[in-house]
């Protein structure tokens, strides 16, 4: 129970900084996102639709897995923005040195993780609630247990740094509870029982070794003196790696543009691979999404909310670099360097990287003519190319404005979709 308790003061506590931080755009997504006049029967059906689309028979298999693949990434990327809050931070490399078994400390990560992930199965809460009005409500269910219990698998396997060892078994798990909801009841319910069954023995069981860290030794390996985690062949070959980044970089880019881009490769890293992620799903949902609508006239202020949605998402890199800028500001003012040459580094380097998402949803409604009007292809190509000053006008509240960055970035993106909008109508 001692555990258990510093180990929710320390989630408590990291969780209470973010919260402090977000507080307004949390509160204004919730206004925003709630239906005023609505039954609550069908405010459960609109927000358990992530989970209950892979139970209509409407889609191929393909499109009910893509969904299911893409509930999990987000949980994926939901805890990899918790993982110092969720993994115990320091307080994990102290348990090292303690006689806790793995086991025992698996079990107190799991009741952690599912308290933080009750945001993110709040579609699943209203799916349990939706299903009940299904033809299958227990195969429905045990659909639904499933999707929780996968996610939560995939989470484990990041927090335990064993995703690649843990990935190929939960994939196969992923390809059969698709499958068995459009199998007759006997067949569905065993494969979904089965499924569930394997799944929580193996939550319940022995943790997967950790892979080493590279970088050197945690706090048990000096405690107790065993062997370095990073091996010397570990350290040459991401020596020679990164070696052949900054070579192709150099290659590419002028001295200025190829540090910012060093600056997000390398020392945010983590941070600018989560908002990659998080763009290309955005892109891929709306695609997908846009496909089953038919390309019809939602289509393309839906590429608009999208394209100002990524905006959003990647002017964060703006914040990284800021950040490293100020830790140097002494040496750059040794250097004869005009202080707008940092900013249009700065600004170079995050456009590129959002720009090619932008594209991908231009090309592909200009491509089914969603307006079915010149008009319409020209709305869907100028949104892409207006997308770079919207970018580079973000960096004012990102850069000057942080406390209030998010209101900024969110008045700028909705006066940018209503100007697209109503310019091209």
């Amino acid at each position: 129970m001692d555990l258990l308790f510093y180990r929710f003061r320390w989630y408590a506590f990291e969780t209470g900084r973010l919260l402090r931080r977000y507080w307004k755009a949390l509160f204004l997504i919730t206004m925003l996102a709630s239906p005023a006049l609505m039954p609550v029967l069908d405010q459960a059906r609109v927000l358990g639709t992530p989970a209950l689309f892979g139970l209509s028979g409407e889609h191929s298999f393909g499109a009910r897995l893509a969904s299911l693949v893409l509930y999990e990434g987000a949980g994926v990327l939901w805890i990899m923005i918790q993982r110092n809050a969720v993994g115990g931070g320091i307080f994990a490399d102290y348990l090292q040195s303690l006689p806790v078994s793995p086991a025992h400390s698996r079990r107190i990560s799991l009741i952690i993780l599912s308290i933080a992930n009750t945001p993110l199965f709040l579609p699943v809460y209203a799916a349990l609630f939706a299903t009940a009005s299904l033809s299958k409500p227990g195969l429905s269910m045990l659909y639904v247990l499933n999707l929780v219990l996968l996610t939560t698998s995939i989470q484990m396997a990041v927090l335990e740094r064993a995703l690649y060892r843990e990935l190929p078994w939960i994939f196969l798990f992923t390809l059969a509870a698709v499958d068995a909801v459009h199998l007759s009841p006997p067949f569905g319910l065993l494969m979904q029982a089965g499924s569930a069954i394997a799944m929580l023995s193996a939550l319940a069981g022995e943790p997967t070794l950790q892979e080493p860290r590279a970088g050197g030794q945690s706090l048990r390996d000096r405690l107790i003196g065993t062997k370095a985690l990073c091996t010397q062949a570990q350290a040459q070959a991401q020596a020679q790696a990164q070696a052949q980044r900054h070579r192709m970089l150099s290659s590419a880019l002028a001295p200025l543009y190829r540090l910012s881009a060093r600056i997000l490769l390398d020392r945010y890293r983590t941070a600018t691979v989560s908002r990659g992620l998080v763009s290309l799903f955005a892109t891929v949902g709306s695609i997908l999404l846009m496909r089953i609508w038919g390309f019809d006239s939602r289509a393309l202020p839906l590429a608009l909310l999208t394209q100002a949605l990524i905006a959003m998402i990647t002017a964060g890199a703006y914040r990284d670099l800021r950040r490293e800028h100020e830790r140097a500001t002494s040496y750059f003012a040794a250097l004869p360097i005009p202080a707008p040459a940092l900013a249009r580094a700065d600004t170079f380097v995050v456009v590129v990287s959002g720009l090619p998402f932008a594209a991908a949803l231009a090309i592909a409604v200009a491509l089914h003519r969603s307006a079915s009007s010149v008009a319409g292809t020209g709305t869907c190509l100028a949104s892409a190319a207006l997308f770079v000053p919207l970018l580079t006008a973000l960096r004012i509240p990102q850069v000057h404005l942080p406390r209030q960055s998010l209101i900024g970035a969110f008045l700028l993106t909705s006066t940018w979709t209503i100007g697209v909008w109503l310019l091209f109508l």
